[in-house]
């Protein structure tokens, strides 16, 4: 047989024929002692552990949030300012001729919020800010009575950021 041309069936039948040494009798006796008794029957954990385990767990964690949560301060609210005049009462509707001339307005910015920051044209970022405003807008007729007309409307603005 010529090792080059099967040189893994040669060292394969090798071992196949290798069988294990029998332990002497010292070796067997300390391995004798040395083997723990086992007994028949496992112990076993009663169920009654996992509760008190959860209790322990759980009752801390619900109390630590409900703490978190009644210490939490609420978002303070900005007030809503009135205008500092007052106006005398106008016609219920427009067939009585009455026209209002616009003779002044405000608009007042009562929240706003950052939403994204996107990159913007030549690579400049641009912040998307979403504002909620209160828009007051006064009128006088000719007769002298006036006519205030509020809304409250919502915008996403645009704001393009220079970094330096």
């Amino acid at each position: 047989m010529n090792p080059e041309e099967q040189p893994d069936e040669f060292v394969e039948s090798a071992l196949r024929d290798l069988r294990p040494r029998p332990a002497n009798g010292p070796l067997r006796e300390r391995l004798a002692r040395a083997e723990p008794v086992r007994s028949t029957a496992s112990a076993r954990v009663p169920e009654m552990a996992w509760w008190r385990l959860l209790l322990r767990v759980a009752v801390p964690s619900v109390a630590l949030l409900i703490a978190v949560l009644a210490v939490q301060q609420p978002p303070p609210v900005k007030p809503i300012l009135q205008p500092p005049f007052v106006a005398k009462a106008a016609p219920a509707s427009a067939e009585d001729g009455v026209l209002y001339h616009p003779v002044g307005a405000e608009r007042i910015v009562l929240d706003s919020e950052e939403l994204a920051l996107l990159p913007g044209p030549d690579e400049r970022l641009v912040q998307l800010m979403r504002v909620r405003v209160l828009d007051y807008e006064k009128g006088q007729a000719d007769d002298g009575s006036e006519l205030f007309i509020t809304s409250e409307h919502e915008q996403v603005i645009p704001v393009t950021l220079t970094v330096y």
